[in-house]
């Protein structure tokens, strides 16, 4: 390949961000890690092209952080009595 040329590849096809309801707004390659920018999409939209009528949730909740232990797991108690 006497003329090989290489252009900066877009990283967010490989990720398929698009499923986890995510949009990507910037990239950039750092020495040994590529950074995305990114930003949640409209979450009724995006479980409308998705899901089935009775798969998607009826309603939103937003909240902080999830209540977790010292091993990472999700408290799910405590997520409950918060509702």
């Amino acid at each position: 390949m006497l003329n090989a040329t290489f252009v900066r590849p877009d990283l967010t096809t490989f990720c398929r961000l698009d499923e986890l309801g995510l949009v990507v707004t910037g990239q950039r390659l750092e020495p040994g890690r590529a950074v995305l920018a990114c930003r949640v999409v409209e979450l009724d939209d995006w479980c409308r092209e998705r899901l089935a009528p009775y798969k998607r949730p009826r309603r939103w909740l937003r909240g902080g952080e999830l209540p977790r232990n010292p091993l990472g797991k999700v408290l799910r108690n405590e997520l409950t009595a918060r509702l």
